[in-house]
Protein backbone atom coordinates (compact mmCIF):
# COMPACT_ATOMS: atom_id res chain seq x y z
CA UNK A 1 0.00 0.00 0.00
CA UNK A 2 1.47 3.35 -1.02
CA UNK A 3 1.52 5.95 1.75
CA UNK A 4 0.27 9.53 1.35
CA UNK A 5 2.74 12.01 1.19
CA UNK A 6 0.84 14.41 3.59
CA UNK A 7 -2.05 13.76 5.69
CA UNK A 8 -5.85 13.71 4.97
CA UNK A 9 -7.89 12.77 2.41
CA UNK A 10 -7.10 12.01 -1.12
CA UNK A 11 -10.00 14.13 -3.26
CA UNK A 12 -10.61 13.97 -7.22
CA UNK A 13 -12.07 16.78 -9.06
CA UNK A 14 -11.69 18.59 -12.49
CA UNK A 15 -12.56 15.81 -14.29
CA UNK A 16 -14.59 17.31 -17.04
CA UNK A 17 -12.14 20.15 -17.25
CA UNK A 18 -9.30 21.10 -19.37
CA UNK A 19 -6.77 20.10 -16.58
CA UNK A 20 -8.38 16.42 -16.48
CA UNK A 21 -8.26 14.20 -13.38
CA UNK A 22 -7.27 16.11 -10.75
CA UNK A 23 -6.37 15.31 -7.15
CA UNK A 24 -5.23 17.37 -3.65
CA UNK A 25 -4.99 16.07 -0.54
CA UNK A 26 -7.24 18.01 2.25
CA UNK A 27 -6.90 17.84 6.37
CA UNK A 28 -7.56 19.78 9.04
CA UNK A 29 -10.94 22.07 9.76
CA UNK A 30 -11.17 26.00 9.60
CA UNK A 31 -10.66 28.80 6.57
CA UNK A 32 -9.31 27.23 3.75
CA UNK A 33 -5.73 26.82 2.54
CA UNK A 34 -4.30 26.02 -0.61
CA UNK A 35 -0.61 24.99 -0.99
CA UNK A 36 1.17 24.49 -4.52
CA UNK A 37 4.40 23.12 -4.91
CA UNK A 38 6.92 23.23 -7.62
CA UNK A 39 7.51 21.71 -10.26
CA UNK A 40 10.69 19.29 -10.94
CA UNK A 41 10.92 16.03 -11.86
CA UNK A 42 9.99 13.95 -8.85
CA UNK A 43 7.64 16.86 -7.64
CA UNK A 44 5.04 15.69 -4.72
CA UNK A 45 2.87 17.41 -1.87
CA UNK A 46 6.03 15.90 0.54
CA UNK A 47 7.43 19.37 -0.22
CA UNK A 48 5.16 21.15 1.45
CA UNK A 49 4.43 18.49 4.25
CA UNK A 50 5.71 20.92 7.12
CA UNK A 51 3.45 23.58 6.11
CA UNK A 52 0.45 20.91 5.34
CA UNK A 53 0.75 19.39 8.66
CA UNK A 54 1.36 22.79 10.61
CA UNK A 55 -1.51 24.24 9.01
CA UNK A 56 -4.09 21.58 8.93
CA UNK A 57 -3.70 21.69 12.74
CA UNK A 58 -5.66 25.02 12.70
CA UNK A 59 -6.70 25.73 9.15
CA UNK A 60 -8.31 23.43 6.22
CA UNK A 61 -5.06 22.74 4.03
CA UNK A 62 -5.86 21.54 0.44
CA UNK A 63 -2.30 20.45 -1.33
CA UNK A 64 -3.17 19.97 -4.87
CA UNK A 65 -1.15 17.12 -7.19
CA UNK A 66 -0.47 19.46 -10.81
CA UNK A 67 -1.10 17.31 -13.74
CA UNK A 68 1.19 14.66 -14.77
CA UNK A 69 2.22 14.80 -10.77
CA UNK A 70 1.61 12.53 -7.42
CA UNK A 71 -1.76 10.81 -7.78
CA UNK A 72 -3.35 13.34 -10.98
CA UNK A 73 -3.80 12.24 -14.16
CA UNK A 74 -0.54 12.27 -16.63
CA UNK A 75 -2.15 11.59 -19.86
CA UNK A 76 -0.06 11.74 -23.21
CA UNK A 77 -0.97 15.74 -24.12
CA UNK A 78 1.75 19.26 -23.56
CA UNK A 79 2.11 20.37 -19.97
CA UNK A 80 1.71 23.91 -20.74
CA UNK A 81 1.74 27.05 -18.19
CA UNK A 82 -2.26 26.77 -18.64
CA UNK A 83 -3.13 23.69 -18.47
CA UNK A 84 -1.17 23.78 -14.58
CA UNK A 85 -3.53 27.26 -14.18
CA UNK A 86 -6.34 25.20 -14.94
CA UNK A 87 -5.90 22.84 -12.41
CA UNK A 88 -5.31 25.80 -9.90
CA UNK A 89 -8.74 27.16 -10.77
CA UNK A 90 -10.39 23.83 -10.85
CA UNK A 91 -8.92 23.21 -7.22
CA UNK A 92 -10.12 27.02 -6.60
CA UNK A 93 -13.76 26.08 -7.54
CA UNK A 94 -14.02 23.08 -5.56
CA UNK A 95 -12.49 24.48 -2.95
CA UNK A 96 -15.33 27.81 -2.79
CA UNK A 97 -17.75 24.60 -3.45
CA UNK A 98 -17.06 22.66 -0.53
CA UNK A 99 -16.27 25.33 1.91
CA UNK A 100 -19.50 27.45 0.92
CA UNK A 101 -18.13 30.30 -1.17
CA UNK A 102 -15.23 30.72 1.13
CA UNK A 103 -12.62 32.52 -0.56
CA UNK A 104 -8.84 31.03 0.13
CA UNK A 105 -5.81 31.73 1.49
CA UNK A 106 -3.20 30.46 -1.38
CA UNK A 107 0.89 29.81 -1.18
CA UNK A 108 2.87 28.16 -4.21
CA UNK A 109 6.51 28.43 -4.46
CA UNK A 110 8.68 28.36 -7.02
CA UNK A 111 8.00 27.54 -10.85
CA UNK A 112 4.58 27.22 -9.53
CA UNK A 113 4.00 30.56 -8.44
CA UNK A 114 3.24 31.64 -12.20
CA UNK A 115 0.28 29.28 -12.01
CA UNK A 116 -1.53 30.64 -8.56
CA UNK A 117 -0.40 34.64 -9.72
CA UNK A 118 -2.19 33.59 -13.43
CA UNK A 119 -5.16 32.13 -11.19
CA UNK A 120 -5.89 35.00 -8.83
CA UNK A 121 -5.54 37.36 -12.05
CA UNK A 122 -8.03 35.41 -13.59
CA UNK A 123 -10.51 35.09 -10.56
CA UNK A 124 -9.40 37.43 -7.91
CA UNK A 125 -12.31 37.13 -5.61
CA UNK A 126 -11.54 33.14 -5.08
CA UNK A 127 -8.88 33.52 -3.29
CA UNK A 128 -8.48 36.12 0.15
CA UNK A 129 -4.67 35.98 -0.02
CA UNK A 130 -1.67 34.41 -2.22
CA UNK A 131 1.47 34.32 -1.22
CA UNK A 132 4.39 33.67 -3.83
CA UNK A 133 7.71 31.87 -2.34
CA UNK A 134 11.11 32.12 -4.22
CA UNK A 135 8.53 32.74 -7.07
CA UNK A 136 10.26 32.30 -11.02
CA UNK A 137 9.03 33.64 -14.64
CA UNK A 138 7.70 36.99 -13.01
CA UNK A 139 10.66 39.19 -14.47
CA UNK A 140 10.09 41.73 -16.23
CA UNK A 141 13.04 41.54 -18.70
CA UNK A 142 12.86 38.03 -20.15
CA UNK A 143 8.85 37.78 -19.62
CA UNK A 144 6.62 37.19 -22.23
CA UNK A 145 3.22 39.40 -22.62
CA UNK A 146 1.14 37.36 -20.56
CA UNK A 147 4.10 37.40 -17.80
CA UNK A 148 4.74 41.35 -17.75
CA UNK A 149 0.80 41.33 -16.89
CA UNK A 150 1.27 38.58 -13.87
CA UNK A 151 4.51 40.82 -13.13
CA UNK A 152 2.48 43.96 -13.04
CA UNK A 153 -0.54 42.12 -10.75
CA UNK A 154 2.04 41.08 -8.47
CA UNK A 155 3.38 44.53 -8.02
CA UNK A 156 -0.01 45.97 -6.95
CA UNK A 157 -1.02 43.23 -4.52
CA UNK A 158 -1.12 44.29 -0.92
CA UNK A 159 1.26 42.17 1.23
Amino acid sequence: MWDFPVSGERIEFGQSGSAGRVRAFVAGRGAPLLLVYRLNAAASAAEVRPLHEHYAASRRAYCIDLPDLGYSERSDRIYTPRLMTDAVLALLAEVLSREGGVSVDALAVSTSCEFLARAAQERPTDSRSVALGSPTGLRQAAATRPARRLSSFVERVSW
